[in-house]
């Protein structure tokens, strides 16, 4: 969690995500989420976390299939459709 919070590490833009993920081994796995709690509370700085427009979750999503990693959300978008073969 400390690494999404971070301000050191701002992904701003598809581009930079993709090259984050690029730096990740095969068979990592994202945990996707616009909100963070731990212990049942919610965590100071996570109201910031806001997902991409549906097209640029897509691409993402397909970006990490395509470089074996498994993407663990995102949720709450019930007008996202996954790429096929894939679960958000």
């Amino acid at each position: 969690m400390k690494e999404v919070l971070d301000k050191k590490v701002v992904l701003v833009g598809l581009d930079q995500v993709k090259r984050k993920m690029s730096q990740m081994p095969e068979g990592s796995r994202i945990l996707w989420s616009d909100e963070l709690y731990f212990n049942g509370r919610k965590q100071k700085g996570s109201d910031i976390l806001k997902y991409p427009p549906p097209e640029m979750v897509q691409e993402i999503l397909r970006y990490a299939r395509s470089r074996n990693i498994q993407m663990i959300g995102p949720f709450n978008q019930g007008s996202l459709t996954p790429p096929p073969n894939e679960t958000p």
